[in-house]
């Protein structure tokens, strides 16, 4: 059911009255409507999702990798099935020969989608930008996933109003497209470099971007790193926050897992090191001196590694690893599934 707008004839005053278009809750609650298009279920929904993240940390390849899953309707992230979908990349800070190189790297000999068109060059939004996205998806009507990288080479040359307005009005007529045709619009975009207390307060620019986008994604990553966090929150995305692995032989970015239950796990493995160095009975307190944490967060990791079989008490007060099937007395290796971390990031 839509709205539709109302007119009223007003005898007193002799003229027409246009009433705004409502529905009743009624109406609301008794139409079924289609659940959103997802590219990437649970991290991409229909709409425009603002990527972010700092300058040479992955976004480019964190999207060529997205891009071709959803074009051969893989994984992304190692574990996330995917529909196919036709997709169009506006890569426009990358050559095709960049393009073709990473590509290789990410397909591994595997055979290249078909359902996927790049672009190097695009017009702007105040030029014919918003009307060659259109002329795209009328052209290619099973398009769903557009990635564009990076915003400030397509925003409007002349911008008009308050920075908010002008930056909500940016990303609300590319909206108002992904809406429109029902398909997911990914503008990858850079953070600020200050600190800020709200970590979706690092989007470059004002919070008109973040205020008009459906689901805002931050990248964050140290430089030379493997290890990455995502942050994600949306409209029809739950906010979470993902632990991600940048894996550089392959290209490739793999999901360990939420980022609290990663941290858990490396705080558990200090404990092994520890313990393991030592070689011997340790008391908790110094336990907690060496690693600098407080003895209650302790006692709760110790309990978690008691209950896997890694450590054992000794004693009042006292811990340590516990033997290894046979007897053995040689170092403890831990496997990924005691310790909670992956030995390999595709899992």
């Amino acid at each position: 059911m839509s709205e539709k707008q109302t007119e009223k004839f007003d005898k007193s005053s002799g003229r027409v009255i246009r009433l705004p278009a409502t529905l009743t809750a009624r109406q609301i609650l008794a139409t079924e409507y289609p659940e959103p298009t997802w590219a990437v279920p649970g991290l991409i929904s229909e709409g425009v999702t603002i990527l972010a993240g700092g300058p040479k940390i992955g976004k480019s390849y964190l999207c060529l990798h997205i891009a071709l899953a959803v074009a051969s309707g893989g994984t992304v992230l190692g574990k996330i099935e995917v529909t196919p979908r036709r997709v169009l990349y506006i890569a426009l800070e990358d050559t095709y020969r960049r393009l073709g190189s990473r590509m290789r790297k990410i397909l591994h000999g595997n055979p290249e989608p078909d359902r996927i068109h790049f672009a190097y060059s695009w017009p702007r939004l105040d030029g014919t930008g918003l009307q060659d996205l259109r002329n795209s998806m009328e052209q290619h009507p099973d398009i769903g996933l557009i990635i564009i990288d990076t915003l400030v080479r397509i925003r409007s040359s002349k911008r008009t109003g308050s920075p908010y307005e002008a930056d909500y009005n940016e990303i609300s007529r590319i909206k108002a497209l992904a809406d429109e045709f029902g398909i997911c619009i990914v503008v990858v975009h850079h953070l600020r470099k200050t600190k800020a207390q709200d970590i979706f307060d690092l989007v470059s620019g004002s919070t008109g971007l973040t205020a008009a986008a459906d689901t805002v994604a931050i990248l964050l990553r140290e430089r030379s790193q493997a290890d990455a966090t995502l942050f994600v929150s949306g409209r029809e995305v739950e906010e979470q926050e993902l632990a991600l692995r940048f894996e550089f032989d392959s290209g490739s970015w793999v999901l360990l897992g939420e980022a609290a239950a990663c941290r858990l796990s490396e705080e558990r493995q200090e404990i092994v090191d520890l313990l393991e160095s030592e070689g011997g009975p340790m008391k908790l307190g110094d336990i907690a001196s060496a690693l600098g944490k407080k003895k209650p967060n302790l006692l709760g990791l110790l309990s978690g590694l008691t209950d896997q079989g890694l450590v054992e008490k000794a004693g009042h007060g006292k811990y340590q690893l516990k033997p290894a099937p046979g007897g053995s007395d040689g170092p403890r290796e831990t496997s990924s599934e005691e310790t909670g971390e992956s030995s390999d990031p595709g899992e």
